[in-house]
């Protein structure tokens, strides 16, 4: 008798084994489908600061996206409030004038609907 019971507590405990890796294995395709259909990430291909003048940001866009450019200082004001562009395919480089701003340390973001990009700076 306890051997039947030993052998259906096993063929339950492999059934309910295989039951939640299946779980897991469409939760992972249906996340993998997500992740493939929020498509468009800008890449940050270059970053440089110009003394007190400005900084030069080359991006890399795989498809056409709207995106704002803002910075803020250390302590999360912004200082210089990005207007929105929209931005065909391709390679191109941004101009952001920094003049205006303090000797101190920044932050500058990229933001997308899908996409966050940060840098951060020092203006000496």
């Amino acid at each position: 008798m306890e051997s039947i019971l030993e052998t259906a507590s096993n063929a339950l405990l492999i059934t309910l084994f295989v039951i939640i890796v299946y779980i897991l294995y469409k939760r992972m395709i249906v996340f993998m489908n997500k992740k493939s259909e929020t498509g468009v990430y800008l890449e940050v291909l270059d970053f440089k600061v110009f003394a007190q003048e400005k900084i030069s940001v080359k991006l890399n866009i795989p498809e056409e996206t709207t995106f704002t450019f803002s910075i803020e200082d250390i302590a999360g004001v912004k200082v210089v409030d990005g207007t929105e562009q929209t931005m065909a395919t391709g390679e191109h480089t941004v101009e952001l004038s920094t003049s205006g701003l303090a000797k101190g340390k920044y932050c500058m973001l990229l933001q997308s609907s899908n996409s966050k990009n940060t840098r951060f700076f020092q203006i000496d």
